[in-house]
């Protein structure tokens, strides 16, 4: 009898093929994640996000600010003296979008001016000091420095969070920041705003706080680490974000079981949210009302309009009418509302199912989203909603998106929605930074042309180009939502078959 053919085996794969496989997927999305960045890095002149001259001046001059700069006290006005560049920044072109950067190139970097906008005490002492450290006397490239060292720390914080979660929650945290994040979230993570480390800060918080509490062995300590980092990011930039520490740990209280081995993890979130509480008094005891208040019923008819308008309010987290730089960079209302769908299609996924932790942890968030800028302006700390501006509840969208997809098993969209959405992000994603790089390179005015080497009116002394800066912006980005998808998609698949 002839021999039967025996079938072949294929060898299994050995476990450090497996880390090799996983540690150049992770080089590789790391290296377009920073590609990404460096992108937006470049994109903007020295000032051109929002407030970036008081931010300037307050890196320059951190306090006590008579001891790192000389002040004058003028006209009884407090002043401190700086380079021209970081007093006027982009003076000549803000709230001119047809106006180019290339007026803010004659500023002389070795030329003092006095300027009264800097930090009296508003904000946390942290970020300013940090910062101050990378001053040097050319302006352009302290300030590349400075937006390059936030992308690093948003690189790193995140990344390292995202290689310790456990699998089944990866799709969620990378869901969370691409729903949330784009484009406004990444314009803001690297600028030299201190939004920055709010929107890095508050996510890094939760994020590897959830983890802590639902992994098991040395990771749940180096994620309470990093939890511990994403607070002083938090705390250390924004008076707000270190409040939101404590709305994320009542959150996460819904969210997760309370079990004894996990007092490590609830005392931190006790001092964090400490901290938070006690931060946002002592920013509310520096803030001026915006107007009088009046009578009572006047409240209510500032509650009602307030109400009405938080949907205006919500559109600006991702752009809508609250777009990049000083709110002067024209991009078309057609990319604004597909960034607003786009995300309002991660937070739908998101409540296709759930369970009660996870509409309760979910709905602490969100009404802390809507019940605080609702406070802040019938309490006659701002006017109206828009003076009160979106990109201050931005670090808590993430967090929402987050809490909403890692209470729920299973990834929540089918492949072919994955490769939907991947594209729709990628052409947001693009043109906002094309858009960015239009309006500054040589003033947005006319058609919008696709070559952006044509007319440079302002642009960095490098090699790269404006259109070459773009082009790597757009191939780095891509890759970053091709890998992260394809990873996303796997894990469904795995879900098929285990079913």
């Amino acid at each position: 009898m002839a021999d039967e053919a025996m079938p072949e085996v294929k060898p299994a794969r050995t476990p450090s093929r497996g880390r090799l496989r996983t540690w150049l997927f992770g080089a590789i999305l790391t290296l377009f994640v920073l590609g990404t960045a460096m992108a937006w890095v470049f994109a903007s002149p020295v000032g051109g996000s929002p407030d970036e001259d008081y931010h300037m001046g307050s890196i320059w001059c951190p306090r006590p600010a008579d001891g790192s700069c000389q002040v004058r006290d003028i006209n009884g006005i407090e002043k401190v003296s700086v380079p021209v560049p970081v007093a006027r920044g982009v003076s000549c072109t803000r709230f001119e979008p047809g106006v180019s950067a290339g007026c803010t190139i004659p500023a002389a970097n070795d030329v003092e001016t006095y300027s009264a906008r800097y930090d009296d005490g508003r904000y946390p002492h942290l970020y300013y000091r940090t910062q101050h450290a990378l001053v040097g006397h050319f302006v352009p490239t302290s300030v590349v420095l400075m937006r390059t060292l936030n992308a690093v720390i948003a690189t790193g914080v995140l990344g390292a969070i995202g290689a310790l979660l456990r699998r089944e929650h990866r799709t969620a945290y990378a869901l969370a920041m691409l729903g949330s994040w784009v484009p406004m979230g990444i314009y803001f993570i690297t600028s030299i705003n201190p939004t920055s480390w709010s929107i890095v800060g508050v996510f890094a918080y939760a994020a590897a706080l959830f983890g802590s509490l639902t992994t098991e062995g040395r990771r749940r300590w180096v994620l309470l680490a990093l939890a511990g980092v994403g607070a002083v990011l938090a705390a250390g930039s924004r008076a707000d974000a270190a409040f939101y520490l404590a709305v994320v740990s009542v959150a996460m209280a819904a969210a997760v079981p309370k079990e004894r081995k996990d007092v490590p993890q609830w005392a931190m979130a006790g001092v964090a949210s400490l901290i938070g509480v006690v931060s946002a008094l002592l920013r509310l005891s520096h803030g001026v009302q915006s107007e009088a208040m009046g009578e009572a019923s006047n409240r209510v008819v500032l509650l009602g309009k307030t109400i009405v308008d938080l949907p205006r309010f919500f559109a600006g987290l991702v752009g809508v009418e609250f777009g990049p730089g000083w709110f002067d960079v024209p991009v078309e209302a057609g990319l604004q509302y597909l960034a607003m769908v786009l995300s309002f299609v991660v937070v739908l996924a998101g409540l296709r199912r759930g369970n009660r932790r996870t509409w309760l942890s979910a709905g602490i968030v969100a009404l802390a989203m809507a019940a605080i800028p609702t406070i802040m302006v019938v309490s006659g700390n701002f006017a109206t909603l828009g003076d009160y501006q979106p990109r201050y509840i931005l670090p808590l969208f993430a967090v929402l998106i987050f809490l909403l997809l890692a209470l729920q098993k299973g990834v929540p969209l089918s492949r072919a929605q994955l490769i939907v959405y991947g594209g729709g992000i990628v052409f947001v994603q693009t043109f906002y930074l094309h858009s960015v790089l239009w309006r500054y390179v040589m003033g947005a005015s006319g058609h919008r042309p696709l070559n952006l080497d044509w007319n440079v009116q302002w642009w960095w002394d490098m090699p790269l180009t404006p259109t070459m800066m773009w082009a790597i912006g757009t191939v780095c980005f891509t890759g970053v939502v091709a890998l992260t998808l394809w990873w996303v998609g796997r894990a469904a698949d795995r879900e098929a078959i285990t079913r």
